[in-house]
């Protein structure tokens, strides 16, 4: 135990003995070490130093010396430009050295350490820097072969440095605080080792033209490896105020190549501060302004720096809260991006390729955003989705009015595409864009003007292109321009062809739907080349026309209401040079229509162009017209038409072909009034002819044929009613007929056919036969006064039940005025329960002496039948009966409308009053040729008498006949009746009306 005590004891005492002789050497070789050290940097740097106090310590970093120097100071040489300037000051240097080869006057320096240094570098005016006389090759050379310093250092620690750089050329400082400096090295020759761990902070920074003094502080961060030529960067990072902090890592070998693996990150990267060091006339020409955000990044770069191929670099960035204005746009708010770019494996722009995984953006009231790839930067590969939120009244101030007004409400679109860009809007790229794109649009409360010819409001709905499809939904908007509003419009259609080639575009429209308040159109087809159109559409509208109306300039119409449904199809193929000429072709032959009326009115300021309640049905097709309970009033009367085709409108009426247009059908009148037919007429002839020369009309080629069946409720003309009209008609060129003409008038009943034919001299050739039955008389002539009244016979001269079976013809001249001459009758007449009142040839018998007829004046009788006919304006009585109350009588005989009469009559005895005795009129009969009547006579048995009554010469005379005279007038009948029969043949006249 002593033993060891005692051996402890020797070391400490050995170890006191080494320090205290440490110092007494040190002490001794102080002044002299110090002298040389100081000699031999000034002698090899011609650098004058100067140093208050050094102090030379072999204890402090043992086993080597330190040279400890303190208020050192640097000052420039008598040869530059500012002699005497400092350089630097140092509040302590330590500089440690091998102890052997110090010995010898050889400096081994291992480590330096620096404490509260000052370094001042300064370039004048002319670009000539402080420190430039260390490069001056004019210096003297200095032989320091006999002075080695071989440099090892095991440490270079520099704490509290600090560098004061100022630039009177470049106008420019900065000041570099290092807070620490961690360097060990070695230098020899050709080998370079070393590391180096720093800390720093720089300020008062300024540049020229920059905005550089605005950087508070910036900090800095060093952890460098060298070795084998292998640069290790463990941490470079550098934070510029609360701004920006950037950090790189990796390594670099330094050779040739430069082979690299280097990684850069940077953090909270603030825009708005960073944005301070951009000279504010930047922004101010771009109008840029509150520049905002956040911006991370992480960049590593594999590869050789110095091949001609780049290395890989791999970038991935992250901006959020981002901010920004341009000019006076609304602010763009909450940008965000997160994203990557790479040039990949191959390192080629080929190969490069850029990842949006979001890119957002926001203003007071939109959103937008962006995600998608880009992949090589020569022809890049894209693909990309954005989806927009617009605020149409935030962008309203900023849209020219020239393009439009009243912008506002919201409009959301997606965007899908992908593809290739070539570099150019090629044909072909165009191409491919719409059939790798997509779209989808919605529109909420959309409001826009376009000049004056249309206004939307309130537009909602979806428009969505995708590939070969467009699709259209719930399309909702006012036009107020039009006061009207668009309900439910839907389009589903199939699209193929090149949209930069319309040409080759087909559309196949499966749907397509639009509707307003009160009416409809629903769609489907196809169309070909919207160049030259070639379609196909099949559709169905609904109207409302009280709806209609408000669409309408004012003025058009003066009211309307009801309903018109209509389904429609229509082939064709449009040139659009040509379409003018070519609609009515389009619409008559290759269009078919449907049409179902209900209650349509239509008031017009001009009644000619008015239609009230006009229903039914009315069907186009291949050129043919068919109508179906079609009802109107017109004018106040009611017309109306059912089972009615009409064909060839089109190619005989309106293109003039050498055809016939066919009518056929039932038409109807309610109640009609002639002289509402007068006024018409007067009407249309009232109305303008076209101003400026009329050209010529083309000459119809078309004939036509109007068949079928009508009737009339009623018909006042010339205040006769005749009602209950039914009748077969053909109205074709100059020939008209009417057959089976039923009707009630006259409080009887009638049946007749009338042919009527145009001639060559304008005249028509009146055709007729009537069978009359019950009618009254009176009412008759009374009726037809204009026609029928005759001095001799008038409405009051007349009375009772008239029927009659009659055959005619009649010619009418140019000027619609009878040919008399040219009329003929020939039928049975019936007159039953009537009256001969005050008729001349009558009262003119009760004159005859000896026959004793009284009351002549007012001849009652039960039944007159006759045969008559009528030729060369005289009417001809071959036969008549008459049952009196006065008598019975047959007579023939002849009247010249109010010239010339005569009448042969036979009286039957039994009913005559006479106050001679029969045997007295028998004998006078005889003497006069009468012998007595045969069995078959009026009445069998009974005796009879003959007389005359006659109007010759404006003489009125009754006496009694005489044979000779009856047989004459027989004959003369019988001869007129012949020749009538040799010119009008009634049984030969047809009333065909097919």
């Amino acid at each position: 135990m002593k033993k060891a005590g005692k051996v402890i004891l020797y070391l400490l005492l050995s170890l006191f003995a080494l320090v205290l002789v440490l110092m007494v050497i040190a002490a001794s070789m102080q002044d002299r070490i110090a002298k040389l050290a100081i000699d031999e940097v000034s002698k090899s740097t011609n650098i004058p130093i100067t140093i208050e106090d050094i102090n030379f310590s072999l204890i402090r970093n043992f086993p080597m010396a330190t040279l400890e120097c303190s208020k050192l100071a640097v000052r420039a040489p008598e040869n530059n430009s500012a002699p005497g300037d400092t350089l630097a000051n140092v509040g302590k240097m330590f500089i440690s050295v091998e102890l052997k080869p110090l010995l010898n006057s050889v400096f081994k320096i291992r480590e330096i350490e620096v404490e509260n240094a000052k370094i001042y570098y300064a370039v004048d005016t002319a670009g000539v820097s402080n420190y430039d006389f260390l490069m001056d090759t004019t210096t003297t050379a200095i032989d320091t072969a006999d002075n080695a310093i071989y440099l090892n250092i095991k440490a270079l620690n520099l704490q509290n440095v600090q560098c004061v750089y100022s630039d009177q050329k470049l106008k420019a400082t900065a000041d570099l605080l290092i807070e620490r400096l961690e360097l060990s090295g070695l230098i020899d020759n050709n080998r370079y080792l070393g590391e180096v761990k720093a800390e720093a902070k720089l300020s008062n920074c300024s540049l020229d033209s920059t905005n550089l003094h605005l950087l508070h502080e910036a900090a800095i961060k060093l952890d460098l490896d060298y070795r084998d030529s292998l640069l290790t960067v463990n941490a470079a990072d550098l934070t510029l105020d609360e701004d920006a902090r950037l950090a790189l890592s990796g390594s670099v070998t330094m050779n040739k190549q430069l082979p690299a693996n280097l990684k850069l990150k940077a953090e909270q990267c603030q825009l708005g501060g960073l944005s301070k060091y951009i000279p504010e006339h930047y922004f101010a020409d771009y109008g840029i302004q509150n520049l905002a955000g956040e911006l991370g990044l992480e960049a590593t770069v594999q590869g050789n720096l110095g091949d001609s191929i780049l290395p890989r670099a791999d970038i991935l960035v992250a901006l959020s809260g981002g901010a920004l204005q341009y000019q006076n746009y609304p602010v763009l708010r909450n940008i965000s991006f997160v994203g990557s770019a790479s040039n990949g494996d191959e390192r080629t722009i080929t190969g490069s390729s850029l990842k949006i995984d979001s890119f957002s953006f926001e203003t007071d009231s939109s959103k937008a955003s962006l995600s998608g790839t880009i992949v090589g930067l020569d022809k890049p590969q894209y693909d990309l989705l954005s989806i927009l939120n617009l605020d149409l009244n935030e962008l309203a101030p900023f849209v020219p009015d020239s393009l439009v007004t009243g912008l506002g409400g919201k409009l959301g679109a997606v965007v899908s595409t992908h593809g290739t860009f070539p570099g150019s809007l090629t044909d072909s790229f165009l191409q491919s864009l719409q059939k790798n794109s997509t779209f989808r649009l919605n529109a909420e409360d959309l409001s826009f003007s376009m000049d004056s010819t249309l206004s939307v409001q309130n537009l909602n709905g979806q428009f969505e292109y995708k590939p070969g499809q467009l699709k259209l939904s719930d399309l909702n908007c006012s036009l107020p321009t039009y006061n009207m509003n668009l309900r439910n419009a839907e389009l589903d259609a199939a699209v193929t062809g090149d949209f930069m080639k319309p040409e080759s575009l087909a559309f196949q429209i499966s749907q397509f739907a639009l509707a307003t308040d009160s009416c409809q159109l629903q769609l489907s087809g196809q169309l070909i080349n919207p160049m030259a159109p070639d379609y196909l559409v099949n559709g169905q509208l609904s109207l409302d026309l009280n709806e209609i109306e408000k669409y309408l300039p004012a003025g058009t119409v003066e009211s309307m209401s009801g309903k018109v449904l209509a389904n429609f199809s229509s082939k064709a193929k449009i040139d659009l040079e040509t379409v003018g000429d070519d609609a009515l072709g389009i619409a008559f032959e290759k269009t078919r229509i449907n049409l179902s009326m209900g209650r349509v009115n239509v008031q017009m300021a001009d009644s000619l162009t008015s239609v009230k309640d006009l229903t039914g049905k009315v069907n186009y097709a291949a050129d043919s017209l068919w109508l179906g309970g079609l009802t109107l009033n017109y004018m106040g009367v009611q017309f109306g038409a059912d089972s009615t085709s009409i064909t060839r409108l089109y190619s005989a009426v309106l293109q003039n072909k050498a055809e016939e247009m066919k009518v056929h059908g039932k038409f109807s009148v309610d109640k009609l009034d002639y002289s509402w037919v007068e006024k018409l007429m007067a009407r249309l002839e009232e109305e303008p002819t076209p101003s400026g020369p009329a050209a010529d009309p083309e000459p119809a080629r078309y004939t036509y044929k109007v068949n079928g069946r009508l009737k009339a409720n009623q018909l006042n003309y010339e205040g006769n009613l005749f009602e209950n009209i039914d009748s077969k008609f053909l109205v074709k060129e100059n020939h008209y007929v009417f057959d089976s003409l039923k009707m009630d008038a006259f409080d009887g009943t009638s049946l007749s056919s009338i042919k009527i034919d145009f001639t060559a001299n304008e005249q028509m050739e009146i055709y007729f036969k009537t069978n009359v039955k019950q009618m009254d008389v009176t009412k008759l002539i009374t009726g037809f006064h204009d026609y029928m009244d005759m001095d001799d016979i008038k409405a009051e001269n007349v009375q009772g039940k008239v029927s009659t079976t009659m055959d005619g013809k009649i010619v009418v001249d140019k000027d619609y005025n009878p040919v008399y001459n040219s009329l003929m009758l020939k039928g049975d007449l019936k007159l039953e329960n009537g009256a001969l009142i005050n008729v001349k040839p009558v009262m003119e018998i009760e004159k005859i002496p000896g026959v004793g007829l009284k009351n002549m004046d007012n001849l009652r009788f039960s039944a007159l039948s006759s045969s008559i006919f009528l030729l060369n304006i005289k009417l001809y009585i071959p036969k008549t009966e008459i049952r009196s109350s006065s008598f019975d009588a047959m007579f023939l005989g002849m009247w010249s409308f109010g010239d010339d009469y005569a009448y042969h009559i036979r009286m039957f005895l039994g009913e005559v009053l006479s106050s001679k005795s029969k045997a007295n009129l028998k004998k006078q009969m005889k003497e006069n040729g009468f012998e007595d009547e045969d069995e078959s006579d009026l009445t069998k048995g009974r005796s009879s008498i003959y007389l005359v009554s006659k109007l010759e010469n404006g003489k009125e005379k009754a006496w009694l006949d005489n044979k000779k005279d009856r047989v004459n007038m027989e004959a003369k009948v019988k001869m007129q009746e012949g020749a009538l029969k040799f010119t009008f043949h009634p049984s030969f006249v047809t009333y065909d009306t097919e």
